[in-house]
């Protein structure tokens, strides 16, 4: 019996022994899977902060760039503001002008002089009188300059249309003038 108690003590050794080899060997691969995983999260959360910087880095740089945008957009809203102002003070002077140089500006720029023209209201008896061939209408008026009529054919001589032409020509060199190089 003695033999037999030794075997079973000789099988529960082993059995044990194999047992904690088992176990040391399953510990040693969760530990070898957990430092595994630990790594890879690691390096993900590496991976995670760096493309969030990114992105914060590219959005600031966006919100940045929009904002310049948008104050240049702003700047320049205020430079044109001011260039229309400009030439709206040129109208008004345009419309203001005394009567002598009015009749002076529709004999200068008349093609025909004895022409219908629409003049401005307050300025029909000055023109009727400075260039009497010419056939002002009463029923028709303009705001600024003249019109020219001839064989049904209007010429557009008002403040406003030659403002126009030229605005275009004029409005970066106005620019220049006010603000020079940006």
């Amino acid at each position: 019996m003695a033999g037999l108690d030794n075997l079973v003590n000789q099988i529960t050794l082993e059995a044990k022994a194999e047992a904690d080899k088992i176990l040391t060997e399953a510990r040693e691969r969760a530990d070898a899977i957990r430092a595994e995983g630990a790594v890879k999260t690691e390096k993900e959360i590496e991976r995670m902060r760096k493309k969030a910087t990114d992105e914060r880095d590219l959005m600031k740089e966006r919100l940045k760039s929009n904002a310049q945008l948008k104050a240049r957009n702003n700047k320049l809203a205020v430079k044109q503001e001011v260039i229309q102002r400009v030439f709206d003070e040129v109208l008004d002077e345009l419309k203001n002008m005394d009567d002598t140089t009015y009749v002076d500006y529709v004999k200068k720029n008349l093609t025909d002089k004895a022409a219908t023209v629409i003049v401005a209201k307050d300025k029909a008896a000055a023109v009727k009188k400075g260039l009497p061939d010419c056939k002002v209408l009463e029923d028709r008026f303009v705001e600024t300059g003249f019109i020219e009529v001839t064989d049904e054919m209007e010429k557009n001589f008002t403040f406003d249309a030659k403002l126009a032409l030229i605005k275009e020509e004029i409005e970066g060199q106005l620019a220049q003038i006010l603000y020079g190089k940006e």
